[in-house]
């Protein structure tokens, strides 16, 4: 904005000076020609003085023209038709006409004019008059020279008069250009501040004129850019918050391939927990099968969809998009990575538990008809064989019935239709009931069943029939898994604000890779003696399904052939819509010897 004040200031001055200049110029011009011309008018009137002057005494010419000569310093000359006859000059002495150096020029001189002539390079006024009642004329002859030096005084004093007003002048432009760009300068430099993204500056109104004008629009216009951006920042912060929130991955690429956005999810489905996605390649960033299918969206403009396997068997559906510009071209794409594997685990348990139920119910079933076809086909006649196989219906019928009821139960468990009524329990008395109905059970197997409670009562707000079912189930299988002779343990621990039931036995233990699965439903490590036993294979499945609506957890220790350890962590109170433990924080066990007898 200096530059422009500058030169406006600079153009202004030059155009004054040049106007003081120019006006300077005339003025002399003026000067000298009003000088001239007073000079030559006070010449021809002195000599029409002189004229009337001889016309009243002629014979005193000499003297006449020489008291006029020193009076007015002018030669003085007679002018008869014949010539000049006296000349009388400046200082009073007479000189003859041969002598005057001005005679050619006076000679040519006619009454009542005055006429400027150069003589020995100076400038000379002749003004000749007529004297009346006679032929003759007077002349008298001034020089200009004079007159010049005078003005040239003249001139200095203009000239300086001249500067101080070019100078106040230049002043006074330098003040106004400086007042009147002011309000370019505020435009410039708040027009500046919203170009750098200072939109809420706003520029001073500057009353109706065009400033004004322009600083009423700017401003409109920049309130409505602050609000279009933060419409804009709003949307932005919209989508960059669902993005984040998305189970699914996302990435957004540019039409060069380079990463735009990408969130979370997707760093983690892509493996870049610890790289940066953003403003990478997704050839870098990407495996080769979701850059294909991005790069197949770039240069094509359709969508794609198809379902790959990425690393670390992760099963996503994936999702590309093509994001078009103002002019229905290519300007990037949109690629949503939606984790399947739950689903297909979904599916593949689905199916398994389908080829499960068909097993397991096709196995009693096929026992059943195979000896009620046996009875029919004559066996019925033998008492041995008839009270035999009719036992052997029955056993299967009952395993069948116990089948079904655990479906309905575990179906009931899942949807949330079964009921579960928390009340205040003392765990060591379930523990007691849990250990009295299957000691029987225990010494059949030559099993020693023992429990481990604490002096104290240790009270908790449970479903008590419901942890009844899960310790019944523990202990069940700790009985069914251990050869004889063994030993299963049930033992109670008191914590500050959690209780631990743990079931611990000697038998032949767990594979370690077999642990995370034996929750499944119908999932057996040893088929066989699950069967031999009537398992279901559904036990297990049922007690987490009860740990969890307690909001507890049920963890798994075991060694192959020496033995098992299930710890069942449960709260001691039941909050409203609490979130299910995920490990055993809080489990501060007061009864320190029963902890330790549990790890030896």
């Amino acid at each position: 904005m200096a530059r422009i004040r500058n030169r406006i200031t600079l153009f202004l001055i030059s155009l004054l000076i040049t106007a003081l200049f120019v006006a300077a110029l005339c003025a002399l011009q003026f000067l000298e020609s009003s000088r001239i011309r007073a000079l030559q008018a006070s010449l021809l009137a002195d000599a029409q003085w002189l004229g009337a002057t001889l016309a009243q005494h002629p014979e005193h010419f000499t003297d006449a023209a020489a008291v006029a000569a020193q009076s007015l310093h002018q030669d003085a000359a007679l002018l008869t038709a014949s010539g000049v006859a006296a000349v009388v000059q400046a200082d009073g002495r007479i000189t003859p006409a041969s002598d005057w150096r001005y005679t050619p020029i006076a000679a040519t001189v006619q009454a009542g004019a005055v006429v400027s002539a150069k003589v020995d390079s100076q400038t000379m006024l002749v003004a000749a008059a007529a004297v009346p009642g006679t032929k003759d004329r007077v002349a008298l002859v001034d020089p200009v020279q004079p007159q010049y030096i005078g003005l040239l005084a003249d001139w200095r004093w203009l000239t300086a008069e001249f500067t101080v007003i070019a100078l106040v002048s230049a002043l006074a432009v330098a003040l106004w250009s400086r007042r009147a760009t002011a309000p370019l300068e505020q435009i410039a430099a708040t027009t500046e501040a919203i170009a750098n993204g200072d939109v809420h500056r706003r520029i001073p109104y500057w009353g109706q004129d065009e400033y004004g004008r322009i600083s009423s629009a700017i401003n409109s216009l920049t309130s409505s850019l602050s609000e279009r951006m933060n419409d804009v920042a709003q949307e932005k912060n919209k989508i960059q918050g669902i993005i984040a929130q998305m189970a699914s991955g996302v990435l957004v690429v540019d039409k060069t391939g380079v990463i735009l956005v990408a969130n979370e999810v997707a760093h983690a489905q892509l493996g870049n927990h610890h790289q940066q996605l953003i403003g990478r390649t997704h050839w870098e960033a990407a495996v080769p099968r979701v850059s294909a299918a991005i790069d197949a969206v770039l240069m094509k403009g359709e969508a794609q969809r198809k379902e790959l396997t990425l690393p670390a068997d992760l099963s996503v559906e994936l999702n590309v998009t093509p994001i078009f510009g103002t002019h229905s071209e290519v300007v990037g794409a949109v690629a949503v990575l939606h984790d399947v594997s739950q689903f297909r685990q979904v599916e593949r348990m689905r199916s398994e538990f389908v080829a499960n139920v068909s097993h397991e119910l096709r196995t009693p079933i096929t026992a059943v008809r195979g000896f009620a076809e046996t009875l029919l086909d004559g066996a019925i006649e033998n008492p041995e064989l008839r009270r035999q196989f009719v036992q052997i219906i029955y056993d299967e019928a009952d395993r069948l019935n116990h089948l079904v009821v655990d479906l309905l139960e575990l179906s009931k468990i899942e949807s949330g239709h079964s009921i579960f009524h928390f009340e205040p329990a003392d765990l060591g008395v379930l523990a007691e009931n849990a250990a009295d109905t299957l000691r029987h059970q225990a010494e059949q197997h030559g099993l020693a069943l023992e429990v481990h409670l604490p002096e104290a009562p240790v009270v908790a707000e449970v479903a008590a029939e419901r942890i009844l079912q899960v310790l019944v189930n523990l202990i069940g299988n700790a009985i069914a898994y251990t050869p004889a002779p063994g030993r299963v343990d049930l033992t109670v621990l008191d914590g500050e604000a959690t209780v631990q039931l743990v079931v611990q036995d000697t038998g032949i233990g767990i594979p370690q890779a077999d642990i995370p699965r034996i929750f499944e439903r119908f999932y057996r490590v040893d088929k066989d003696r699950s069967r031999r036993t009537g398992g279901t294979g559904l036990g297990l499945a049922i007690v987490k399904h009860i740990v969890e609506v307690h909001h507890g957890n049920i963890q798994v220790e075991s060694q192959v052939g020496k033995g098992s350890i299930f710890r069942v962590n449960l709260p001691k109170r039941q909050m409203p819509n609490a979130a299910h433990p995920t490990g055993s924080a809080g489990n501060n066990f007061t009864n320190e010897s029963q902890a330790h007898m549990l790890l030896s």
